[in-house]
């Protein structure tokens, strides 16, 4: 595996690490934006920049629910917005697995 590729697949797993975590209750929702905001910005500079950007987008997706939480002043995110960070986390693993270097 070139070194690239070996860069790839940490990064790729530190944003499937990451999004376990918010899964598992183990993250908050600010946390894993910024979390995958910093992963996807070292990806920029040795992957493919049209996936990277379709991850981004997923993130921003994420970005802006936790912005309308961030905003509402409450404690925790409604059931519906939780949804809604599961379903754009779904999106983002398959688009990760779908881009992971071969060995």
């Amino acid at each position: 595996m070139s070194a690239t590729n070996d860069q790839v697949s940490r990064l790729v797993d530190g944003m499937l690490r990451t999004s376990q975590a918010f899964e598992d209750g183990e993250l908050p929702v600010d946390r894993l934006s910024s979390d995958l905001k910093g992963i996807i910005a070292a990806l920029s500079h040795i992957a493919d920049l049209e996936w990277v950007e379709r991850i981004r987008t997923m993130r921003n997706q994420i970005e802006l629910i936790n912005a309308i939480y961030l905003n509402s002043g409450r404690s925790a995110l409604t059931p519906i917005e939780r949804q809604e960070v599961k379903e754009s986390l779904s999106d983002l693993r398959e688009a990760l697995n779908s881009k992971l270097p071969e060995a």
